[in-house]
């Protein structure tokens, strides 16, 4: 079966829900028609709608507005007036869909490539990794709990090291939304829980990442596809 389009899809969705839709009513329609359950609907809407700031779509592949109360609708399309017809007809111009759908293409490819990138990187485990392993360099990561056997966190940060080895590893759930879900997730009541609960079951992998453009787009992208249980929590 050929890959879903994300953006024809959802925009498919929304317009046979009448025009307005949330995002379970879009997920429940998608599944039923096609079989394919996208847990993190939510910030795939989200990142097509015009008033996202942080969308690894493009501003001109954006098809959605919000309308309030948790619905989306397709946004409005300029439509330009009718001309009177030539006397002599002309070839008719190309349109910018095939455009617009190469560019569609290539930013999901080249956002495909670093998930892709990122899942052949070398593990490390909390327990075990050294300071001198991650690089004080920005970029996105996953964490995976091996008790569950799931990913279970998608993020960014400027300083890998940092994020990784102080605020995720030995901090407090005040840095860090890894640790504060997952002490909610499995009912751990103090830091020290939590610290053991990382240090004895999750490991992470992570991928160097210059642009700040690309950091931020790179996050959602992983998160939409691989929807990580925590993640997922947080944006609920």
């Amino acid at each position: 079966m050929a890959a879903l389009n994300l953006k024809e899809v959802v925009a498919e969705a929304v317009t046979s829900l009448g025009g307005s839709a949330t995002a379970s009513e879009v997920r429940e329609y998608i599944k039923s028609k096609y079989g394919k359950d996208w847990k993190n609907i939510e910030t795939i809407m989200n990142d097509l709608s015009v008033e996202s700031s942080s969308s690894f779509f493009p501003p001109e592949e954006r098809v959605l507005k919000r309308t309030g109360q948790g619905k989306y609708s397709l946004k409005e399309v300029a439509t330009p007036e009718p001309t009177e017809p030539e006397a002599t007809p002309e070839m008719p111009k190309p349109t910018s869909s095939g455009t617009t759908q190469k560019t569609l293409e290539e930013t999901i490819a080249f956002y495909s490539e670093k998930l892709k990138q990122i899942l052949n990187q070398p593990k490390y485990t909390f327990a075990e990794a050294a300071p001198n392993q991650i690089p004080a360099a920005s970029g996105v990561y996953l964490v995976y709990d091996n008790k569950t056997n799931e990913i279970v966190y998608a993020g960014k940060s400027r300083n890998l090291r940092t994020r990784l080895l102080q605020q995720h590893k030995t901090g407090n759930v005040e840095g860090s939304q890894f640790r504060k879900a997952l002490g909610q997730k499995h009912n751990l009541n103090s830091e020290l829980q939590i610290s053991e609960y990382i240090a004895s079951n999750c490991n992470f992998q992570f991928l160097t990442v210059d642009s700040r453009e690309e950091i931020v787009r790179s996050e959602h992208f992983i998160a939409a596809i691989l929807a990580p249980t925590l993640t997922t929590r947080l944006k609920q």
